[in-house]
């Protein structure tokens, strides 16, 4: 037993706790009161907030202060663009049980992955062996401990005042990778075997300082071991200025007040939270489904990671929110596909952590977010599936493909509540993009590599009152950036030949979603390079940001890679190069030669590249909102100007007609309304009642006259769902001995 994380009395070893309680004594005891109570902590009566609500407001920005404060100054440190210019890290402060209290911006989700993290050290007796000091600093990446995927990596200190402790600090920070098979960050991986660096309660630094070992093993490890590093110690830095700051708040404000405060806080935000689901929902069971195509029987190489990796699948959730009267959000997961040979898995605790994007975005961006707010959400999935899995080997490498894949539409749910309530100013439609990364050879002998994060800049879903943001969007970080392009190419030998929107790439709808955006490069300055395109990601032929109101989705992402070309020659001879998509997929095979040509619609690897080859990705914007007849005139002449849309798409589109007047365009009103009423009567001549609708693909299930990945999707369902198999059966009103 490690003596020094424990208090000696009369001969007995008393815990690091308040009162000489040991942390697992405290965290069953906080546990029992909520249980109880129905209070955090029992806390029935706010003390401090009755008695001098200035002074806890006072109390309060010092603590949210600290950790904005120390996300802000720490980025700076890093090198990883990722890091310092896109944002990709958060920082919290906890109770010693590791209860949530306030938190920076950043990637909310692991608020929860933290708060896991710390209470599992404290459920496997780290107070005992191998110690809790100040100045030791532990990191996690594993699922199993509440972690993501590997390359999220978690990192927490214990903070003590005379000898107890009294909370803790966490900080999170994304890293380009995480030395997987792939340089991916969201590699395919089948098993954790292949996912890359595990840490799972590792002690990486002592005194304030990283342990050599710790350096070592990062150095041999990851493909960008200085960034990797650099990243340990902005971990570090934060989590330092945060325990050094609560120790001043605690001199300001006295211990006795800082351990009661504390718990107010996550208490009053339990009150404001289930307030606000009440005053902005309407209570009820909202339900959604979610498909995501896993086209892998192609891929080439996975079958030799696991025997059943290479192959098609289609994955399926099915789920409903209670939106209770008393304000709390129960998430039930009905239904769910199988745990598989695949990173595609998550667990309640994850999922957690998806719904923290949520939350933080939609109904809790102006309140206490706190443990409270967790407190107010139930979560529940099918044992053995893609969201609760049983098998300690999976990999979670793509959780986000599963969290965006479902919380995308969860967010569409939430929308039309806000919307029945009449809150139209509040309906959002998130959105969430693929990256690309590269593997290159290192001048220093081996590989390196890792992703590129510009994917993070893109455009948002529409709103119910304007359109999607074209930039500065991404689903799990929605104060971000693509990052400068100069310090992309500082890290890899990819040069940007074009970075901008691309024309009549948008969701339609009365309100559009953002623009699409398209990154073109010329691959510069080494002999070997690969690129792993849509990392993790897949075909856009089930979208799972539908739109809403008669919105559309937005097109689908995908990438291109242009092998052996002759762009040297057209340089050399002073020839303009082809820059966006749309011109360079025109000129292939006239201007631009390539020996091979590759597209690319979901997660694939390319061949070897060299200098002077070609490559590209086009990352989507989010859904529309409403009907695109219902545009106004005076929104598609602004998009007309600024290059967004041109003259024909917008006819065709949204019904409008043009004409040109002195060079600029203008709206024929009456002639519009005209075009915009035959097309309506066209629809309505089109249309098929939705009886004959169920019938026809009612009769293909009869028939089992479907796709065997769909037929083998839902026959998986059914086994892990009692309740989707019945779902299942009563409304397409299937026998009780039909066979699907």
């Amino acid at each position: 037993m490690n003596m020094s994380s424990y208090i000696m009395r009369g001969g007995e070893s008393m815990g690091i706790g308040y009162g000489g309680k040991t942390l697992k004594e405290m965290l069953e005891e906080d546990r029992m009161l909520f249980k109880e109570t129905g209070y955090y902590y029992g806390l029935k009566e706010l003390k401090l907030r009755k008695e001098d609500p200035v002074k806890l407001e006072r109390f309060y920005s010092r603590l949210l202060s600290l950790a904005i404060g120390a996300r802000e100054s720490v980025r700076y440190i890093a090198s990883s663009p990722g890091t310092r210019e896109v944002g990709e890290l958060v920082f919290a402060i906890y109770t010693p049980e590791g209860d949530g209290v306030v938190f920076s911006t950043g990637i909310m989700a692991h608020v929860q992955t933290l708060s896991r993290f710390i209470k599992w050290i404290i459920e496997n007796d780290f107070e005992e062996d191998p110690g809790i000091v100040e100045g030791r600093y532990f990191e996690n990446n594993d699922w199993y401990l509440g972690g993501l995927h590997p390359v999220d990596i978690l990192q927490v200190t214990p903070i003590f005042y005379r000898g107890e402790l009294i909370g803790w600090s966490g900080g999170v920070i994304h890293e380009l990778e995480a030395g997987a098979y792939e340089p991916a960050g969201c590699p395919l991986s089948p098993t954790r075997f292949v996912e890359g660096v595990h840490l799972t309660g590792d002690i990486v630094a002592e005194n304030d300082k990283l342990k050599k070992e710790y350096v070592e093993k990062m150095k041999l490890n990851v493909r960008m071991p200085e960034l990797f590093i650099m990243d340990a110690k902005v971990r570090l830095s934060g989590n330092y200025m945060i325990r050094e700051g609560v120790k001043k708040i605690i001199e300001e404000f006295g211990i006795d007040y800082y351990r009661r405060a504390i718990r107010e806080l996550i208490e009053e935000g339990r009150r404001a939270f289930m307030e606000k689901v009440k005053a902005l929902l309407i209570p009820g069971k909202y339900k959604a489904a979610c498909f995501i195509p896993l086209n892998y029987k192609k891929v080439d190489g996975l079958r030799r990671l696991h025997p059943l990796a290479q192959q098609d699948v289609l994955l399926h959730t099915a789920f409903e929110i209670n939106v209770t009267e008393d304000g709390l959000l129960r998430y039930h997961f009905y239904a769910a596909s199988p745990q598989g040979a695949h990173p595609l898995h998550a667990t309640p605790i994850l999922l957690r952590g998806g719904l923290w994007i949520t939350l933080t975005q939609v109904l809790a961006y102006d309140l206490r977010v706190s443990e409270g707010t967790n407190l107010c959400v139930d979560i529940s999935a099918p044992q053995g599936s893609i969201l609760n899995p049983t098998d300690k080997h999976v990999s979670t490498s793509n959780v986000w493909n599963v969290l965006c894949s479902i919380f995308t539409p969860s967010t569409r749910l939430l929308s039309q509540s806000l919307f029945s309530r009449g809150y139209i100013e509040e309906v959002f439609q998130m959105n969430s993009n693929d990256m690309h990364a590269v593997q290159m050879l290192d001048p220093r002998g081996g590989l390196a590599g890792g992703d590129n994060m510009e994917h993070a800049g893109a455009g948002s879903g529409a709103r119910a009152v304007e359109d999607g943001l074209d930039a500065g969007y991404c689903l799990w970080l929605p104060d971000t950036t693509a990052g400068n392009a100069e310090r992309w190419e500082e890290i890899y030998p990819e040069l940007y030949l074009y970075r901008s929107f691309l024309k009549n790439a948008y969701a339609p709808g009365r309100f559009r979603g953002g623009v699409a955006r398209n990154s073109n490069f010329l691959v510069w300055n080494t002999e070997f390079m690969q690129v792993v395109f849509r990392c993790g990601w897949t075909p856009g032929v089930m979208p799972v940001d539908k739109g809403l109101f008669g919105g559309y989705p937005p097109p689908t992402p995908f990438g291109f890679a242009l092998l052996d070309t002759n762009l040297k020659e057209l340089i050399e001879e002073g020839r303009s190069l082809q820059r966006n998509i749309y011109e360079i997929i025109e000129a292939v095979n006239k201007e631009i030669k390539a020996r091979e040509i590759y597209y690319y619609k979901t997660h694939d690897t390319t061949p070897a590249l060299k200098t002077f080859d070609m490559f590209g990705i086009v990352h989507k914007g989010g859904a529309g909102y409403g009907d695109p007849l219902d545009r106004d005139p005076s929104l598609i002449l602004r998009d007309l100007e600024m290059g967004l849309v041109d003259a024909e798409y917008a006819e065709r589109i949204h019904g409008v007609v043009l004409r040109q007047e002195d060079g600029r365009w203008k709206v024929d009103s009456e002639a519009t309304a005209e075009k915009r009423e035959a097309a309506r009567r066209e629809r309505i001549a089109k249309a098929m009642p939705v009886e004959e609708f169920i019938e026809l693909e009612r009769k293909k299930i009869l028939d089992k006259d479907l796709p065997e990945h769909i037929l083998r999707c839902y026959r998986d369902c059914f086994k892990t769902s009692q309740r989707f198999k019945e779902d299942f059966y009563n409304f397409w009103g299937l026998g009780e001995d039909f066979e699907l």
